[in-house]
């Protein structure tokens, strides 16, 4: 009799620190999701020219492209991107954005996005090289982001990603 009783608590204890990790578990991703909106939002206050956005859950620092010659300058003439850095081309309207490596000399990864914030086409480490090909998305994007390359593998960004955007 004394050892059932003595199961029975054990087993009540047990449930109850599952029951208190778990809570804590779930606390603390909550907690990082109000963390991870409160910092975009706090380092896209006041910021002009570059935003923090999230993808795939990763933090980058991009630069905006929101008008024609910004757009059409893009990354030409820079010589490297640090890592979690990358050049946000915002349009007016969805349109089948095409992209091309002119004056380059760094590989990107080139990352097509909808209306909506989902990722839809991703271009891995596309080479200076592949200069004059230009690079279509598979349908037809509101952004699109180029990151250095290599990103979208180790960020495991794919088809069906979600990019979460500031107000620009």
């Amino acid at each position: 009799m004394k050892n059932k009783l003595l199961q029975s608590f054990d087993i009540k204890r047990y449930m109850s620190i599952v029951v208190i990790v778990l809570a804590g578990m779930l606390f603390l991703f909550a907690l990082n999701m109000v963390m991870e909106k409160r910092i975009i939002q706090k380092a896209n206050d006041g910021a002009a020219h570059s935003k923090v956005i999230s993808i795939g859950g990763t933090i980058v620092l991009v630069d905006i492209a929101s008008t024609e010659a910004a757009r059409e300058k893009g990354l030409s003439g820079r010589s490297k991107l640090a890592p979690n850095t990358g050049i946000l081309f915002v349009f007016e309207s969805v349109g089948m954005w095409g992209f091309w490596m002119k004056e380059m000399s760094f590989p990107i990864d080139i990352i097509w996005v909808d209306t909506s914030g989902n990722v839809i086409t991703v271009a891995k480490s596309v080479s200076p090289q592949s200069y004059p090909d230009v690079l279509y998305p598979l349908s037809p994007a509101m952004y699109v982001l180029e990151v250095p390359a290599g990103f979208s593998v180790e960020n495991h960004i794919k088809e069906g990603s979600v990019m979460t955007l500031p107000k620009i």
